[in-house]
């Protein structure tokens, strides 16, 4: 899989869980997706400086609670 397609794939993602009305399982998929996808992008990643980035974006999905209200 490309970097373009797993950038593709979390912006689904993002956009069905901002722009939708997902239910709580539909969260807790979203979540295990995310971190599936952005650790599928780290392996493949080209631009070395982005490996924090990810990191972190990695870390913060592990610790979401998607049963915690966003706002």
């Amino acid at each position: 899989m490309t970097e373009e397609e797993i950038f593709q794939e979390i912006k689904d993602v993002y956009k069905f869980l901002t722009e939708q009305e997902p239910t709580p399982d539909d969260e807790i998929e979203a979540r295990e997706k995310l971190i599936n996808k952005f650790k599928s992008l780290k392996s493949v990643n080209s631009v070395p400086e982005l490996d924090s980035l990810i990191g972190k974006t990695l870390r913060e999905l592990e610790e979401w609670d998607t049963l915690d209200l966003w706002f």
